[in-house]
């Protein structure tokens, strides 16, 4: 349970509805030498299972302050699409044989 009253464990927004894990600020500490970051999980439709995610907070907010704003900021825009169902679809990859191939394109 965080102090936002929200539990972080796995949720289930329905028996069949995608699966996730809350966004969470991992600030290494307080310590402003380590790259702080956000974890997070989401249902990824293609594998059928929740795939992580990191997300890294800018290296160059150089105080505790400011990369803890960031941080809470971004850790509630992902949780409010977390909620509302936001899951990962299928991945578009274009496989580009040699660098002609791509300024045919």
């Amino acid at each position: 349970m965080t102090d936002t009253g929200i539990d972080t464990k796995l949720k289930l927004l329905s028996n069949s509805g995608p699966k996730y894990v809350l966004a969470a600020l991992n600030d290494r500490g307080g310590a402003l030498a380590e790259r702080w970051y956000i974890d997070f999980q989401a249902w990824d439709a293609v594998a059928k299972k929740l795939r992580k995610k990191r997300v890294w907070v800018p290296a160059k907010l150089k105080t505790a302050k400011e990369r803890r704003k960031w941080g809470t900021n971004k850790v509630a825009e992902i949780n409010k699409y977390l909620l509302e169902g936001f899951h990962f679809k299928a991945r578009h990859r274009v496989q580009v044989r040699n660098r002609h191939q791509l300024q045919n394109r």
